[in-house]
């Protein structure tokens, strides 16, 4: 498996997931990031984790 680094753009038009993923790493348009770090990030999720990221990053895009 490869752990070449992704570089980061259009991140306002990303999903929730990626959204909060980067945000919580400091991650911004132009960074760099491992696609692995992204999936474990995402699969340690829990129901109740995900919902919530859900519902905050549609509620950011509402204002």
């Amino acid at each position: 498996m490869s752990c070449e680094k992704i570089q980061i753009k259009n991140l306002e038009n990303k999903q929730p997931y990626f959204k909060e993923f980067c945000e919580i790493k400091g991650l911004k348009n132009g960074d760099y990031y491992k696609s692995i770090e992204f999936i474990i990030f995402a699969d340690s999720l829990s129901i109740s984790e995900r919902t919530k990221i859900i519902q905050k990053w549609h509620n950011n895009n509402a204002e």
